[in-house]
């Protein structure tokens, strides 16, 4: 396998493992995930697993969802977290970390007109902040889609530039401190695992986003 096919399934696995790890920050587990998850067997070799906090969360998911118990206990504890009712003392927001606690600050309302731009819908439509992590991640794996799917040379450059500034100014600026509230705050441990295999991801995904301008030049 080449350079360039290696680059191209590297953003394949990422952005089918970006729009999984969305989903379980979107809605609580589902038995389908869980029995996916259980049954995860990880090899040293694996992409994914190149990066460390992405083969412990993917373990600690794994171990945890083998728990005949987890879809109650972990449901109980994604509402705690990042629902409420009262108090949500893990905000998926980044408007909160970013605009002084402000939900549809400033950073929400740039992400929204960032995915309207590119057509990109949530479900809620205004009635949630678009910068919720589960979004973020989502529309992410899009932009990587769309830097893999043109064959345009210039098309890739401008897609490719765009991820990156999304993830510099959108994503890493505030989950280091989302993660470590999840750290923090979680009792059951399914969403520490989480938190640590997003960690990873989005440090494969710079690293692949940093390598790519340079094959377009051969």
């Amino acid at each position: 396998m080449n350079v360039c096919d290696q680059q191209e399934a590297s953003l394949q696995a990422l952005q089918v493992m970006l729009r999984f790890t969305a989903s379980l920050f979107r809605r609580p587990l589902t038995a389908d995930a869980c029995a996916y998850l259980a049954a995860l067997e990880l090899e040293e070799d694996d992409y994914l697993c190149q990066v460390s906090s992405c083969r412990q969360g993917l373990t600690t998911l794994s171990d945890r969802c083998a728990d005949p118990e987890a879809l109650t206990q972990t449901s109980v504890e994604f509402h705690r977290l990042f629902v409420g009712p009262h108090h949500v003392p893990c905000p998926p927001w980044g408007s909160i970390y970013l605009d002084e606690g402000r939900l549809f600050g400033p950073t929400s309302l740039e992400v929204a007109r960032l995915y309207a731009r590119h057509g990109f819908a949530i479900p809620e439509g205004k009635s949630e902040p678009s910068d919720h992590i589960a979004y973020e991640l989502s529309f992410l794996a899009e932009l990587l889609a769309l830097a893999e799917s043109t064959d345009d040379a210039i098309a890739q450059r401008d897609a490719t530039a765009e991820a990156r500034q999304f993830l510099d100014q959108f994503v890493i600026p505030w989950f280091p401190l989302f993660a470590e509230s999840v750290r923090t705050e979680d009792r059951d441990g399914l969403y520490r695992g989480l938190v640590e295999v997003t960690d990873g991801l989005l440090q494969l995904t710079t690293e692949v986003l940093e390598e790519r301008p340079a094959s377009f030049a051969n």
